[in-house]
């Protein structure tokens, strides 16, 4: 007190608290200012005008406040920021901060360099126009879901980059709250062309490889059906010579077990990429099991074995595809056979339980060891000791089963007491109550054809032997190995049934098929395609071309000939 204001203030920079004093004097006005001591002290001062009666300033009033806390919070700010720029500009992904409704606030340097843009021109919404036209409303829309639940993001869109190419970009965006209120995102994007690159190539590769599979069973397939023709053609030689039937039932046999090899290979294929479809309806069992014991009684019968099958008439109706379910019980069949010994027993029990149908095939075969019965229904799965058997397969039968059985609803397990005692699966269905069973399978010999039957193919075997099977069931039947050939016999011999093979060579089975729907001798001809492909897309192509049936290489004659039989043909 009492001392000259020039004693403190001279050691306060700036010096120039004088100076603002006879301004604030003068002015009536307040002023402040940030001032420190030579060691580093800071302090606001403040200086107020000091107020008389009648309103007059006699002098000012000087304040100090120390100020080296907030210093110190508004420098490790500062510092904490240039850390955060410095981090974020050196990230090699995209670093931004978000308010609502997209519109961002901060973007890193990576960001406006990839983009060729300035980073001012990508905030607000000028980012919107770097955005693919076909993703940016998902983009705002996840954004805007975001928003209303107060939760993170996760979208893929599409950026143009500087050079005017869309690269896939992945942004995620983590929700940033003040005082519990939802003001915006802090995000990251990184680049996933790379990614996206490489699924292409995989499913370019998975198409390839179906292709390859499609192309592979058409190929086998062709040799296939002369070769069972061959065989069938043998039944109707009369010879007492034993290798004569042994030879026809060898060749059956093994182009049976080829064909099922094909069959199960591109049906796994289907499965894999989801497109195997359930043609569904109310089946019964007895039918669909009697089908499949018949289906494998060649195998059975060769290997000397007691098939046993107990199954009541009763209704055990499911709601599934009746060719599956076949399949599914043939496979289980067949497995059962080839691990069989010779002579060996096999035992199939159909009964109900509940509201499920319990199928049960056991054998005493070679069994499976403890450690390979969690893993048997894996595809390509084969224990050490099945595999040295010739008659092994590809390890896909069993894989196949459990995925059909899945698609049905179903369950299966495989058990077994160990190696060399005999092993058992036991699969279960869920069963549809309706009225009474149907009447049980029985082989019936179809009535001889009387039908006008021309047969198109470029395989000279494939459609000689067949020509000659349908002729020895009554047909008249013509066969013809081109395009052209086929226009003409087609006019003088007016078929009622043609038997086209597509994958000639151009023009093709399709084009044929054109050719006599516009023809008047062929308009009412009955068309069946009959091929080495069987892709369900193979099939919709012949359906729409007005096919009205599509056999799939190697097919029995004997079907075909029921197939004729139960059609309504019309004599042109």
């Amino acid at each position: 007190m009492g001392r000259p204001i020039g004693d403190f203030a001279s050691r306060l920079e700036p010096e120039d608290l004088i100076t603002v004093a006879r301004q604030v004097q003068s002015t009536r006005s307040v002023a402040e200012d940030e001032v420190h001591t030579p060691e580093g002290n800071y302090y606001l001062r403040r200086v107020l005008p000091y107020r008389i009666e009648e309103d007059r300033v006699k002098g000012v009033v000087v304040t100090f406040v120390p100020i080296d806390a907030l210093r110190r919070g508004e420098h490790e700010l500062r510092e904490s920021e240039k850390r955060f720029r410095t981090l974020a500009d050196t990230a090699p992904v995209f670093i931004w901060i978000s308010g609502l409704g997209a519109r961002f606030e901060f973007v890193n340097r990576r960001f406006a360099d990839v983009t060729g843009r300035m980073a001012a021109d990508l905030l607000d919404v000028g980012w919107h126009s770097l955005v693919h036209g076909s993703d940016l409303e998902a983009y705002l829309e996840a954004c805007s879901n975001a928003e209303a639940a107060c939760k993170r993001y996760d979208c893929e869109l599409r950026l143009r980059k500087a050079d005017g190419s869309y690269n896939w970009m992945r942004f995620v965006g983590e929700p940033r709250f003040e005082q519990e209120k939802l003001v915006g995102f802090v995000g990251s994007s990184a680049d996933i062309q790379y990614h996206k690159n490489a699924e292409e190539e995989l499913r370019k590769a998975d198409r390839r490889k179906d292709e390859f599979l499609a192309i592979l069973g058409h190929e086998l397939r062709n040799p296939l059906s002369p070769i069972r023709n061959a065989a069938q053609a043998l039944k109707f030689v009369n010879s007492d010579d034993k290798r004569l039937l042994w030879a026809r039932e060898t060749i059956t046999r093994q182009v049976d077990h080829m064909t099922r090899l094909v069959d199960d290979l591109l049906d796994i294929a289907r499965l894999t990429r989801g497109t195997l479809a359930l043609r569904k309806e109310t089946a019964g069992m007895v039918v669909v099991v009697h089908h499949a014991v018949e289906s494998t009684k060649a195998l059975v019968d060769t290997r000397r074995h007691n098939l046993k099958v107990a199954i009541k008439d009763e209704p055990l109706f499911v709601n599934g595809d009746p060719v599956r379910l076949a399949q599914i019980v043939e496979n289980l069949l067949t497995n059962a056979a080839k691990f069989t010994d010779e002579g060996g027993n096999i035992l199939l029990d159909v009964h109900r339980e509940g509201h499920e149908l319990v199928m049960s095939v056991a054998g005493n075969g070679i069994g499976i060891p403890q450690r390979m019965l969690s893993k048997i229904f894996e595809l390509f799965m084969q224990e050490e000791r099945a595999v040295r058997k010739s008659s092994s397969g590809l390890g896909i039968g069993l894989s196949l089963v459990f995925q059909l059985v899945s698609l049905h609803g179903g369950t299966i397990m495989a058990s077994s007491k160990g190696t060399g005692q005999g092993s058992e699966f036991v699969l279960r269905l869920p069963l549809v109550d309706i009225g009474a069973a149907p009447a049980p399978f029985a082989s019936a010999v179809p009535e001889s054809g009387t039908a006008r039957i021309l047969i198109v193919d470029d395989n000279i075997d494939s459609a000689d032997s067949m020509a000659m099977l349908m002729a020895a069931y009554g047909y008249q039947v013509r066969a013809v190995y081109d395009f052209e050939s086929a226009i003409l016999e087609a006019t003088s011999f007016v078929p009622h049934v043609a038997l086209l093979d597509l994958s000639k060579p151009e023009p093709d089975g399709m084009e044929l098929a054109r050719q006599f729907q516009e023809m008047n001798e062929t308009k009412k001809t009955m068309l069946i395609a009959y091929s080495g492909y069987g892709q369900p897309d193979d099939l919709e192509r012949t359906k729409k071309a007005g096919f009205v049936h599509h056999l799939v290489k190697p097919t029995d004659p004997e079907s075909i000939h029921k197939l004729i039989n139960s059609m309504k043909l019309n004599d042109n």
